[in-house]
């Protein structure tokens, strides 16, 4: 597979809120609370329309996971400020639920990812894929032990098709990081239902 989108009608399997915000963490008081509207619009900064090119999935490689310990993992290891990805999808496992989908503080500021080596390029294309110009979606889990649930590949979906209406992505810069060159251990992972999320895909086009 060499890239994939969505054009999926937002579907909810549970009571679970569909978009959460958590405050930074660091922070006091920290809450979580459901998102109205298109859920995806930046709190804290205009989106820029014409920045974002590209979308690009991963899996977080740990089966038991949340945005909570992602982002430790990310400033421990990699000495980011903060999480690298813009947005995290729960399985259930830990604070986020099955399906719930956390957009981070780099979302809400607009700020690049911090996802990708420098260097990536689009297979076909040869087109750089950045942490500038493309948006960062992480699924909890190990796509390469275990497949995703229902719940988490539909808010996947939704969240994808909303990006991609909002900022004009087509489904072909719509990527598996795996996909990419020089992320071959970033996901999902060889259990991600490419041929099911394809033929979906087809389906909606």
């Amino acid at each position: 597979m060499t890239a994939f989108g969505a054009l999926f009608m937002l579907g909810d399997g549970g009571n679970t809120p569909q978009m959460v915000r958590v405050a930074p963490l660091g922070t006091s008081g920290e809450s979580t609370a459901a998102m109205s509207g298109n859920g995806l619009k930046p709190r804290n900064a205009d989106a820029d329309r014409n920045r974002w090119t590209s979308i690009v999935i991963h899996h977080s490689a740990h089966p038991l996971d949340d945005h909570q310990s992602i982002d430790r993992r990310h400033r421990e290891q990699f000495n980011h400020a903060q999480l690298g990805y813009h947005f995290v999808i729960g399985n259930g496992s830990k604070q986020l639920g099955d399906g719930q989908a956390f957009v981070s503080a780099r979302w809400d500021g607009q700020l690049d990812g911090a996802h990708l080596v420098s260097g990536v390029t689009a297979p076909n294309s040869g087109d750089a894929v950045t942490n500038a110009n493309s948006i960062a979606i992480c699924l909890v889990g190990n796509g390469d032990n275990r497949g995703f649930s229902p719940s988490q590949i539909t808010r996947l979906v939704a969240v994808v098709n909303r990006l991609q209406k909002d900022f004009g992505i087509s489904d072909n810069q719509v990527w598996a990081a795996s996909d990419l060159a020089g992320m071959s251990n970033s996901g999902p992972g060889r259990l991600f239902p490419f041929a099911e999320f394809e033929q979906r895909l087809a389906l909606e086009d």
